[in-house]
């Protein structure tokens, strides 16, 4: 956990600028995929991945602005081909149907650079900059007629991702301290997450998230 320590850091130190500094939830969710090998190509496809978390975003004068977020971010890939589903003897089960789903919990960190700027009520920004996951799980399940199944474990990932986080959204003031944020962040991992050679390449994470979220000024 100690590459989080940056993000905690600023989080609060960002306090001493109470009057330039909001404070925010953002929760959303979006398609996330594994990328990187041939394989991944022609036999994963997208899945729904989750991401919840808290923001700060510190002002430094127009247009510039400089955020940091740590979250609980889900991601992952679905395998395209689906299940095969049958009894023990081998006979079909019918109109069943299944997937297989690999699962990523991350704890991820972010800082960001960027600008805004303000019209009315809203202000627009775009920010981007390096984050950090720390990988709390990584599993495979199977998830039949929308059930999910007993997860199994799968110990071969690195325990941090490394990658850049993009994002652009706009919020509206809700009064003199509150506002309504809406975002989407794109999250595109760099580095290999995978322990074991990879044929053909590497894996790597990448999600896209619409996120909503409240901020406060204090």
């Amino acid at each position: 956990m100690k590459h989080l320590f940056p993000v905690l850091l600023f989080l609060t130190s960002a306090a001493t600028a109470q009057k330039r500094t909001t404070y925010g939830l953002e929760t959303g969710a979006g398609p996330s995929r594994l990328v990187g090998n041939p394989i991944l190509r022609s036999l994963h496809d997208a899945r729904i991945g989750y991401y919840a978390g808290v923001v700060a975003e510190r002002h430094l004068g127009v247009p510039f602005l400089f955020r940091a977020s740590l979250g609980y971010e889900v991601t992952g890939s679905r395998v395209k081909s689906g299940l095969v589903l049958t009894d023990p003897d081998g006979n079909s089960l019918g109109n069943a149907q299944g997937d297989l789903l690999n699962d990523f919990r991350y704890i991820t960190g972010a800082i960001q650079g960027g600008a805004a700027f303000r019209t009315g009520k809203w202000r627009f920004f775009a920010a981007a900059g390096p984050f950090v996951g720390m990988l709390l799980r990584s599993a495979t399940y199977a998830k039949i007629d929308g059930i999910r199944q007993p997860a199994s474990s799968i110990g071969r990932f690195q325990d941090v991702n490394l990658g850049l986080a993009n994002s652009l959204g706009a919020s509206r003031s809700l009064g003199a301290r509150a506002s309504l944020q809406l975002s989407v962040r794109q999250q595109l991992g760099l580095s290999n997450i995978s322990r074991t050679p990879v044929s053909g390449g590497s894996i790597r994470t990448h999600a896209l998230y619409a996120l909503a979220g409240v901020n406060w000024k204090w």
